[in-house]
């Protein structure tokens, strides 16, 4: 499978209607940013994410919200309709569509109703920090600046986990503290370059999930053909990538955002073996790009897969009850790194982290001083 084939996927579902139910379009008539969120059946979740998006500072710049409904529309007023009706903010443009999509599909679908330049993301179940809006104005508009090589593609957000268990490092109630404090900090306007070498180094795609304030360049991913579930549950780090090839992606360094464990399929076993065998899959994809490629992975592979796999694993234990094992992922692939080798390769990620900590530092240097890089 071809992870970088540029296939337009808005025209898949072209077919499909999403009805305007609720909402003005001219109330804000030309929004500079819209942040979109798609739900489908969690109106109790989807009111804690809208009333972390209605309560944001004061921006500087016009905005909107697009909740882009997937439970098929038949004109009855669902749930999600009727919550929206009740909160009846004038921001809020609340579409429905008329047959199901796939996530990605339905993600894409809200960019393509977004009317901003920029689209900023966040699901359902997740919360924004009060400031996350307008911190963001602050950072596209440095980093938008047109002495810069490539034009801005994405910033992935950096978010807080929260879980809905026992067990949660943060419950809940201590989320508002919590927002308070970071809300209360300046603008961190250092941002981490994502690359093609973020996997060679680290054994991850790069990105993280795209909510929480994740900003997407919308003429970007209109242009590199959006969220593709053809490639699986790791469609969203895959459009990263894509745009790595023509853009510049970064990540924030700063969370602005809570990311909800524990009422979403990321909680599933089942989730996450897609997960593992999707980067697997991404990971065999880079390694037969070129020969140089081919003998790297013939020295990085099993580390590569130990690590990111180790790492997904402990990331499942920390918020389940039912534990796993790596061994429980042997059928996807069953080499264990050299002792020797899985150091180095240790030794080789932790300098380029510090590298990208340095580079990080001289990006913003830059960019306060007004030159490009």
């Amino acid at each position: 499978m071809n992870f970088e084939k540029n296939e337009n996927m808005f025209l898949r579902t072209k077919h499909v209607e999403s009805k305007l139910v609720f909402g003005d379009p001219r109330f804000i008539s030309k929004p500079w940013l819209t942040l979109i969120i798609p739900t489908y059946k969690r109106p109790e979740l989807l009111k804690q994410a809208l009333d972390s998006v209605l309560s944001q500072f004061h921006c500087s710049f016009f905005w909107d919200v697009i909740v882009v409904d997937n439970e098929k529309f038949d004109g009855k007023i669902n749930k999600t309709e009727a919550l929206i009706r009740k909160i009846n903010n004038p921001r809020i443009l609340y579409y429905r569509n008329c047959e199901q999509l796939r996530p990605g599909d339905n993600f894409n679908r809200g960019i393509l109703l977004a009317r901003g330049q920029w689209v900023s993301m966040l699901h359902d179940d997740d919360i924004l920090t009060r400031s996350a809006l307008k911190n963001l104005g602050k950072i596209i508009h440095v980093y938008s600046r047109s002495n810069f090589k490539k034009e801005l593609g994405a910033i992935s957000a950096l978010y807080y986990q929260f879980y809905d268990s026992q067990e949660s490092k943060y419950r809940p109630s201590e989320i508002d503290n919590l927002d308070a404090y970071l809300s209360s900090l300046p603008t961190n306007y250092a941002l981490l370059n994502l690359t093609h070498r973020w996997l060679w180094f680290t054994s991850h795609l790069g990105g993280l999930v795209p909510s929480n304030g994740t900003v997407l360049n919308r003429k970007a991913v209109l242009d590199v053909g959006g969220f593709n579930d053809d490639f699986g549950i790791c469609a969203d780090l895959i459009l990263f990538y894509c745009l790595e090839n023509k853009y510049r992606v970064y990540s924030l360094t700063s969370p602005i955002g809570f990311y909800r464990w524990g009422k979403n399929s990321m909680s599933q076993i089942t989730s996450t073996r897609k997960v593992v065998q999707n980067c697997f899959d991404v990971r065999e994809y880079i390694y037969g790009k070129s020969f140089c490629s081919k003998i790297l992975s013939l020295l990085l592979k099993r580390s590569h897969y130990f690590q990111f796999t180790s790492d997904v694993v402990k990331e499942y234990n920390n918020v389940n009850a039912n534990k796993i094992l790596l061994s429980e992922f042997d059928n996807i692939y069953k080499s264990r790194p050299f002792r020797c080798t899985f150091i180095i390769f240790r030794g080789v990620r932790k300098i380029y982290e510090s590298y990208k900590h340095l580079e990080t530092k001289r990006i913003l240097k830059k960019i306060l001083k007004g030159e490009g890089v």
